[in-house]
């Protein structure tokens, strides 16, 4: 029996090492650094709410467009898909508002940690701002779930409508 493969060689791939993560030295900020990092965030957190309304007042506008044309073809809107079109809306709003109201949540706790380390600056001149375990294991608070509710309610009172004619 002949060998086909007789040149071939073996080749071992070594498992490269991993990194160990470094930790983000801390820095010595100065004043001016806390107070244009914190106009950052503010510019952030203003940037996000924008966003969340701009959205909100998008996604209504469609719900009234389904609404619109429901009421002109009502034979294109069978029962099935009404209801689909019910739950996948109000879904993805929840998923949005969500994601939305989380990022909001966490830009106000980080401003906190600013405003906290400008007005301690004098005792504290080690700041390592970069380490913000919070971020990943935030969970919003019940006036953070009251107002995505709030906005929820809205677009169930609009999503009933499209379903009730």
């Amino acid at each position: 029996m002949k060998k086909k493969f007789k040149n071939l060689k073996l080749v071992v791939y070594k498992k490269k090492k991993s990194r160990k993560s470094k930790e983000v030295p801390e820095k010595n900020y100065s004043r001016s650094d806390l107070v244009s990092l914190y106009n950052a965030q503010v510019s952030t957190y203003n940037k996000t709410r924008e966003i969340q309304w701009k959205y909100n007042v998008i996604i209504w506008g469609i719900f009234l467009f389904l609404i619109f044309i429901k009421h002109l073809h009502p034979e294109l809107f069978n029962k099935p898909l009404t209801y689909i079109l019910f739950l996948t809306g109000l879904l993805g709003h929840y998923i949005f508002l969500y994601i939305i109201q989380r990022s909001i949540a966490i830009s106000v706790k980080v401003m906190e940690v600013y405003l906290e380390h400008m007005n301690h600056y004098n005792q504290t001149k080690d700041i390592n701002l970069r380490n913000r375990k919070f971020e990943r294991q935030y969970v919003l608070e019940l006036t953070d779930y009251l107002w995505i509710a709030f906005q929820l309610v809205i677009s169930l009172f609009i999503l009933m409508v499209l379903v009730q004619i």
